[in-house]
């Protein structure tokens, strides 16, 4: 494992305590580990690509696992940021993986060196991982506030200010929700 590798690693650990009270967030960052986990192992794993190679680029599979994620969050999101965060976050990555494909077979727009390749794709998932992060802190903040009314009379506006975003980050979507329970 590379030092980037690590680094995923340590912002999903610390995505998952900042988010546990949301059970949708630990979803979430489990579904992003299995989706890493599938391409890094699988370009890993895979010999090189070659003229007569039977093994598909890793880039295929990574724009397999990215797409279906989203098709997931898209599917299932049950809250506005799951869709518009997380699921444009898989959406930029899926494409990146696109372009790279392209690129690949087609030989237009040309491959990226895959020290930038997987760069970009490295700042995608730390993208998602920031964005669970940011929502579980919310959610602390937002029942600490509401539990402990940690907000005198002359701070309201920030209580206010708080529960707002709190509230729009927790709008409900209008979509079929197959994993109600969660």
């Amino acid at each position: 494992m590379d030092w980037f590798h690590f680094a995923l690693l340590s912002l999903a650990c610390a995505a998952l305590l900042a988010s546990w009270n949301v059970p949708r967030c630990r979803l979430w960052v489990l579904g992003l580990a299995a989706a890493y986990i599938v391409s890094v192992a699988y370009y890993r794993l895979t010999p090189p690509v070659t003229a007569d190679s039977e093994w598909p680029h890793g880039a295929f599979v990574a724009f397999g696992v990215d797409a279906a994620l989203f098709i997931v969050i898209k599917n299932t999101h049950k809250d506005l940021w799951e869709i518009w965060g997380l699921g444009s976050v898989m959406i930029a990555s899926a494409t990146m993986n696109a372009i790279q494909m392209m690129g690949l077979v087609f030989g237009w727009p040309p491959m990226l060196p895959q020290a930038t390749y997987s760069t970009i794709l490295e700042i995608a998932n730390a993208a998602y991982l920031l964005l669970i992060m940011g929502r579980g802190i919310l959610g602390w903040v937002n029942a600490a506030i509401d539990r402990y009314h940690l907000l005198g009379n002359r701070d309201r506006g920030m209580a206010r200010a708080v529960s707002s975003a709190y509230s729009t980050c927790t709008k409900r979507s209008t979509v079929a929700q197959p994993l109600k329970k969660w």
